[in-house]
């Protein structure tokens, strides 16, 4: 699905706070209040911790947190000049450490040089089945 200028995931939070004030708010979420400002201001991004925070004081997924401010830094970044990079046409080795045995598997590229995702999880089960 294509989003078109998604939200901040700030302003989902401000949402999620109504009439609570800032100070109050930070003072729950045991973080800063300037902290708490800046993420309510689009000025800084969601972490982790912060991620789990919210999930814990609003009964959400860290998940959810997450993925809006995945979602609003792909959008921007798509919009910024990118850089010209050379694709890999040939096939990919990915090496696999597992503590007690080290694995190399090799895995071929798409048409466009892409790996998949469905190929990076083939490539590390098939590591991790080597030693057994």
């Amino acid at each position: 699905m294509t989003m078109y200028n998604p939200a901040h995931p700030g302003e989902v939070l401000r949402e999620y706070l109504g009439e609570v004030q800032v100070g109050e708010a930070a003072r729950r979420l045991r973080v800063a209040r300037s902290t708490l400002s800046r993420l309510l201001n689009g000025r800084a991004s969601f972490t982790a911790p912060m991620a789990l925070r919210l999930a814990a004081a609003f009964g959400t997924e860290p998940g959810m947190w997450l993925d809006l401010q995945q979602q609003y830094d792909l959008w921007h970044a798509a919009r910024r000049k990118q850089p010209k990079v050379e694709k890999f046409s040939e096939a990919l080795t990915l090496q696999v450490r597992v503590p007690g045995r080290e694995t190399l598997v090799a895995m071929e590229a798409g048409e466009r040089g892409e790996v998949t995702q469905a190929a990076s999880v083939a490539a590390m089960m098939a590591g991790l089945n080597a030693g057994d």
